[in-house]
């Protein structure tokens, strides 16, 4: 799933380096559920742009998520 909350949303973003506009960006499509196409609209920047900050924000999310250990080791 690609939304979070506001919580792991904040957790996730202190480990990744991009913009305030970046993290605006990303924050507007996984935590508040917007379009990455109506958020690159709003912000008058390209698509891409809004994909890239989305995209390092999942990432982050999957690579700490690999990091977990499976219940009971």
């Amino acid at each position: 799933e690609d939304t979070m909350k506001i919580e792991e949303f904040e957790r996730l973003a202190k480990r990744v380096r991009f913009s305030a506009r970046g993290r605006e960006t990303a924050r507007a499509v996984l935590v508040d559920g917007k379009r990455q196409a109506d958020v690159a609209r709003e912000y008058g920047i390209p698509r891409q742009y809004v994909q890239v900050s989305v995209r390092a924000i999942l990432r982050r999310r999957r690579v700490l998520g690999s990091r977990k250990k499976p219940p009971g080791w």
